[in-house]
């Protein structure tokens, strides 16, 4: 319940007895209720009690729920002032993350570009290995087949040795054999015309031609120290039908040469035979076909 009542000097304070008991009322509601209260004065001296008995109630009222009302108002205006700073603080934190927010989103766009950059030169170096790997597996198979045909080249080529060495040996053995029968009918003919001389016996012209023997296929000392005949020797070199006189008898042998020679002569004596011709001392007469 509030109470309207007169200071000494001559103020009017206001008291409320419910909730806010003994508490002053705000100075606005205070400064109404003085103005109100010299009015009801004013009625009762110039009237009387009865005019503002019935009066005095509500507006007692009316100013309670005046001062309840701008109690509330100015909590609300202090909670709009604290909301009104949460509300600067919450913007000025949203302003900050969304600051944050741009940089992060332009670093991310930037993080994005430079990703998709460095995808596309990974593709593109993948790209390059790739065609780098086929040429590689291309050389490699290209490597593989041409080692394959070199295999079966070298193959050929030592079936076609080993033929060409039997085939020199053969010859070889035919050319000393020629040798030394050509050698053995000049002994022959040599002892005839010594076992005329007087002093010499056949016996020992035979035990000196025996030690003239030729002793290697590179040299073959003979009686005297002259050299094969150059005739003898064009005819050993020049084609396979010179083997048929160094034979003597027989058919010519065959000599195949593969296809890439066959722009070489069809038979070409072995590189001994030359030599041969050229360090065999003459031991006979050319032998004639």
């Amino acid at each position: 319940m509030m109470e309207i009542q007169m200071d000494e000097g001559g103020g009017v304070v206001v008291y409320q007895d419910d909730y806010c008991s003994g508490s002053v009322m705000s100075e606005r509601v205070s400064g109404l209720a003085g103005s109100i209260y010299r009015e009801f004065e004013r009625l009762i001296h110039c009237y009387d009690e009865e005019v503002v008995k019935e009066l005095m109630p509500l507006v007692v009222n009316v100013l309670e729920n005046l001062d309840s009302v701008l109690s509330e108002n100015q909590e609300h205006e202090v909670e709009l002032e604290l909301l009104r700073e949460d509300n600067e603080q919450l913007l000025t934190q949203y302003e900050r993350e969304k600051a944050l927010r741009k940089q992060a989103e332009e670093k991310f766009i930037e993080f994005e570009d430079a990703l998709e950059q460095e995808k596309k030169e990974l593709q593109i170096q993948v790209e390059h290995y790739e065609f780098q790997t086929r040429q590689l597996e291309l050389k490699a198979k290209n490597y593989a087949d041409q080692i394959s045909r070199l295999e079966e080249r070298e193959s050929e080529m030592k079936k076609e040795y080993n033929a060409l060495h039997q085939r020199h040996t053969e010859m070889i053995q035919t050319y000393v054999e020629h040798i030394e029968r050509s050698k053995m009918q000049q002994v022959g003919g040599n002892s005839q015309t010594e076992s005329s001389l007087p002093g010499r016996s056949p016996r020992q012209s035979w035990r000196k031609s025996r030690k003239e023997r030729p002793t290697s296929l590179n040299v073959f000392p003979l009686a005297d120290s002259t050299r094969l005949s150059e005739d003898a020797c064009r005819r050993l070199s020049a084609s396979a039908s010179g083997l048929s006189w160094l034979v003597g008898v027989g058919p010519r042998l065959p000599w195949k040469l593969p296809s890439r020679y066959s722009s070489l002569p069809a038979v070409l004596p072995p590189l001994s035979v030359q030599l041969a011709c050229k360090r065999l001392p003459q031991a006979v007469s050319p032998v004639r076909k």
